[in-house]
């Protein structure tokens, strides 16, 4: 098969979902070629749209967190010539790579298809994997043989927005291949030279690299004097330099972005993160005890919820509360967490399969 997947250029949780599955196809002998859907409009937008993104979601939170909400309403609608000026490009792919099925990670991905397969090309087949815990903003607009969802209890919630039973699969996140895999807390540790007795507690701001990151490793350098933690600063290197320059190395392993996480989720006993919906699925995917810091307003609050009603984390906003609940974690790091099923494997087998699919 000639597989297409439209990611969208807006933190790399998305591209990193995409690059999961393209990685999964190529390996088997498909051809895969993964865009950023932003980018067919033109590279200047999709520049400006995530530098945008970035700077609202990290310094204005309440900004994005009401702009999510407005967007949940359909309130916001999306310029029209963001799909009049990206259409012309996405059918040069269609037709140019001959591509036999498209997949869809970020919703403007699957609202361009939907645009392009009523104006120009019906039959084509389009998929859509949700990466957050909840049915996002305009995901209801969109059209698929499939929509690819994170968990079971979540059909309800796709059903109620207008998206039919049949067309849910409750497939699970897509990883990369490493998370299906990891290796044992002790490996993991020695070849990270990560002391193998002491508590190990990783932290990471995400890709863009927010978050009260700085206060808590202070905080935490003070309460768990036992304990070596490392820091990942995703792109953030003005907080990289400030976590270096405050930290004992000796305690603290202040990291920038890095493609060893789901080492270093193996070698940790808790993983104090974001909310993102790639973000949690990989820490639960790989052992570590999950705790939440600081929801943005929208997916992440979603996600959050979604992880407190099954008992899979508990999250904060401020520093002593995430202290305590790090501390809490660590009393029960040996506690069994429920098995995350394979994503990447599910999605693959039913694009693959081309099994009769109702629906669009």
């Amino acid at each position: 098969m000639r597989i297409l997947i439209l990611s969208c250029n807006t933190g790399e949780g998305h591209n990193s979902v995409a690059a999961a599955l393209a990685e999964r196809f190529v390996r088997e002998g498909h051809f895969c070629m993964q865009v950023d859907a932003l980018s067919l409009v033109s590279e200047r937008v999709s520049s400006t749209v995530s530098r945008a993104h970035s700077f609202i979601y990290r310094n204005l939170p309440e900004l994005y967190g009401r702009g999510y909400r407005r967007e949940e309403e359909h309130a916001l609608k999306l310029p029209e010539f963001l799909f009049t000026e990206a259409e012309p490009a996405l059918r040069r792919i269609l037709t140019e790579q001959r591509i036999d099925a498209v997949i869809s990670v970020h919703v403007f991905g699957g609202l361009l298809m939907t645009y392009t397969r009523q104006h120009w090309w019906g039959d084509l087949p389009a998929y859509f994997v949700a990466t957050d815990y909840t049915c996002s903003p305009y995901v209801n607009l969109c059209q698929a043989r499939r929509f690819f969802i994170p968990h079971p209890s979540l059909i309800p919630q796709f059903c109620q927005k207008g998206i039919p039973e049949e067309l849910l699969v409750a497939s699970g996140i897509p990883l990369r291949d490493p998370f299906y895999h990891l290796k044992s807390k002790g490996q993991a540790r020695t070849e990270l030279a990560l002391p193998e007795q002491e508590p190990v507690v990783l932290l990471s701001s995400g890709s863009i690299g927010c978050g009260p990151i700085q206060r808590l490793c202070e905080r935490l350098a003070e309460d768990l004097p036992q304990a070596k933690l490392v820091a990942v600063c995703g792109h953030n290197e003005k907080l990289r330099a400030k976590l270096e320059a405050k930290l004992d190395p000796a305690r603290c392993r202040v990291l920038g972005f890095t493609d060893q996480m789901a080492d270093y989720m193996a070698a940790s006993d808790v993983y104090v993160t974001k909310a993102g919906g790639l973000s949690v699925t990989e820490a639960l995917t790989g052992g570590a005890r999950l705790v939440i810091m600081d929801a943005v307003q929208g997916c992440e609050t979603e996600n959050l919820a979604f992880l407190e009603e099954h008992g899979l984390a508990k999250g904060a906003k401020t520093v002593p509360a995430l202290a305590a609940l790090v501390q809490k974690a660590l009393a029960g790091a040996d506690a069994p967490l429920p098995q995350m099923p394979n994503g990447t494997q599910r999605i693959y087998d039913e694009v693959v399969s081309g099994a009769d699919h109702p629906g669009a």
